[in-house]
């Protein structure tokens, strides 16, 4: 996939230049997001390589696991997390360099807010209307 991506990169950054009123925000946006790709999956690929024998040795592989356990487990641990970092940074590249999609999110979260503190102020309003039927209840 990494091959693929940077292939893609540079065959659309060559598109770009020949296509008139591309904006900058555009080619941007392009070189950001498959920089966040390739680095989110570059922890993947050295672990995988590592650990299939392809770079170190099997009995130097079998050395490292058996004497550093509690390392090569976190190893594994950012290898696999770190793929993540590509799908939740990309929502925040967008909002950055693409000006309509910030806005655009901006008004959904301003929007969801007001929803739900509009909500928490009707549950407020039940619960004090709950609190005073008990107290005239009891009294």
């Amino acid at each position: 996939p990494m091959v693929c991506v940077v292939i893609t990169t540079i065959w659309m950054l060559f598109l770009v230049k020949r296509v008139s009123g591309i904006q900058r925000q555009t080619i941007l946006t392009l070189l950001v997001v498959s920089a966040t790709f390739l680095l989110s999956l570059a922890p993947t690929v050295v672990f995988s390589s590592v650990t299939s024998g392809t770079l170190i040795s099997e009995d130097e592989i079998e050395f490292i696991t058996k004497t550093n356990k509690t390392l090569f487990k976190i190893l594994e641990m950012i290898s696999s997390f770190s793929i993540c970092i590509n799908c939740a940074a990309n929502p925040f590249i967008y909002c950055l360099t693409i000006r309509s999609f910030g806005a655009f999110i901006k008004i959904k979260l301003i929007s969801a807010k007001n929803k739900f503190l509009l909500l928490l102020r009707r549950r407020r309003r039940i619960r004090i209307a709950d609190l005073a039927a008990r107290v005239a209840r009891r009294g």
